[in-house]
């Protein structure tokens, strides 16, 4: 059954206040499966799954499926919709407040190896909810998002037009737009285009949870006014002096003149360990 056949039947109607525009095009579903390479071991954590279409094409492929969804009225209506299918577990919670490790432990040994992340994310949760994930303790391996196609293009810049979201997923893993979605592939349509994004999560990364978090307020300084000269707002907003931040761009082969575009993250982990110096 089609996710509109299945928005008629069980009486559904999209609720603006929580974003929601339902996937209706079998393509861009089948697309989005795929992007996440799924095979019978697989444990997939779903965010926002909705009436349950992409759920359903998940679940013939994929070993157990954690769908996390906040609408407490929709969560009914989708247990009725998966309830042929015993490898899915859905969960009344909003992400950011879900023990992911409890839920995880719940499956025994069958998260040991991991877990991949698939969403159909509303536009003004996109950033919180990789910070999530990215913030476990036990990450993802892959995650797969359906995204604003601005948004999008945003994760996957490069120089000279980075920016504070393409550091912190490149910081993280690998960025990838696997396709594009239109607005009518979706009911209600939104008012711009989508784009399906793969991060294949990096196994091991250059800092400890300590030091990542006084890496990303140094990235943050440096965005805070992201037209001016890098040794501007980093000077102003991280708490070193100018002469020390300017000596330290410096020592990174870094020309304080430049701007937070045209930085990678390798530059910002070099300046990052020139002032820990």
């Amino acid at each position: 059954m089609d996710t509109r056949s299945l928005l008629r039947q069980h009486n559904i109607h999209p609720r603006k206040g929580l974003g929601q525009h339902f996937l209706v095009n079998e393509d861009v579903l089948a697309d989005i499966a795929g992007a996440a390479h799924l095979c019978p071991n697989d444990v997939v954590v779903e965010v926002g799954p909705g009436v349950g279409s992409l759920t359903v094409v998940m679940a013939r492929q994929a070993g157990h499926i954690l769908a996390v969804e906040i609408d407490r009225d929709l969560v009914a209506k989708l247990q009725q919709v998966l309830a042929a299918y015993d490898n899915v577990r859905v969960i009344q919670q909003d992400i950011l407040e879900l023990h992911l490790e409890e839920e995880l432990a719940k499956l025994g040994g069958a998260a040991a190896d991991g877990y991949k992340v698939v969403a159909n994310l509303p536009y003004y949760i996109t950033t919180p909810t990789l910070r999530y994930f990215f913030a476990q303790r036990q990450r993802p391996s892959l995650i797969v998002v359906t995204v604003q196609d601005e948004v999008a293009g945003r994760m996957v810049a490069a120089p000279p037009d980075m920016n504070f979201l393409a550091v912190l997923v490149q910081f993280y893993g690998q960025a990838e737009i696997v396709r594009r979605v239109p607005a009518g592939a979706f009911y209600p349509p939104p008012k711009v285009d989508s784009a399906v994004v793969r991060i294949t999560l990096k196994p091991t990364l250059p800092l400890d949870d300590a030091q990542t978090r006084q890496f990303f307020r140094l990235v943050s300084a440096g965005f805070s006014q992201p037209r001016k000269q890098i040794h501007n707002p980093l000077a102003q907003n991280y708490g070193a002096t100018r002469a020390d931040m300017i000596a330290a761009l410096r020592s990174s082969g870094i020309d304080e003149k430049r701007r937070a575009e045209t930085l990678t993250v390798e530059d910002w982990l070099r300046v990052y360990h020139s002032l820990m110096r």
